[in-house]
């Protein structure tokens, strides 16, 4: 049960989880230097998300047997295949996430223009002045997009 795991090691498994750690890396990250517990770790977390467990698998398969991930969009991304398996199977998941995430911001950029757009970071947009955000800014993707507003009178 995950309940029972200190935030920052839940927090370390699931960030490693999305990006298609091994058991090695789980241990790593959260720190726990026992592969028999990274991998309960990674048990748990697939019995309790076990959509996005299948979502994993299937692109690692994929990665494995065709060379090539697709993001979100459609587009193809290809692998390394010259690396190793193990490699080849956390950048199929890796590189959907990042290149959909990235096609996400290029989208919502896109929607922003006439605003005066001051700068991107990572997954954040600031914008100068009081302004009306464009709507459908939450649903620019296959999945839902919601998003945060914070006005401040500095940035920070």
């Amino acid at each position: 049960n995950f309940m029972g795991i200190e935030r920052t090691v839940a927090k370390s498994v699931g960030f490693a989880m999305i990006y298609g750690a091994t058991e090695e890396t789980i241990a790593e990250t959260a720190k726990v230097f026992d592969l028999g517990r990274a991998r309960e770790f990674k048990r748990l977390w697939f019995d309790k998300y076990v959509e996005a467990g299948n979502w994993i698998e299937a692109q690692q398969e994929m990665g494995l047997r065709t060379g090539q991930v697709l993001t979100l969009f459609g587009r193809k991304i290809w692998l390394p295949m010259e690396e190793s398996d193990d490699k080849v199977r956390r950048k199929a998941v890796n590189y959907t996430i990042q290149a959909s995430a990235a096609e996400i911001m290029k989208r919502s950029i896109v929607k922003c223009r006439q605003l005066n757009l001051v700068l991107q970071v990572y997954d954040e947009l600031l914008i100068d002045g009081e302004v009306e955000l464009p709507s459908g800014l939450d649903s620019i993707s296959p999945l839902s997009t919601p998003y945060e507003v914070r006005r401040l009178e500095r940035w920070e």
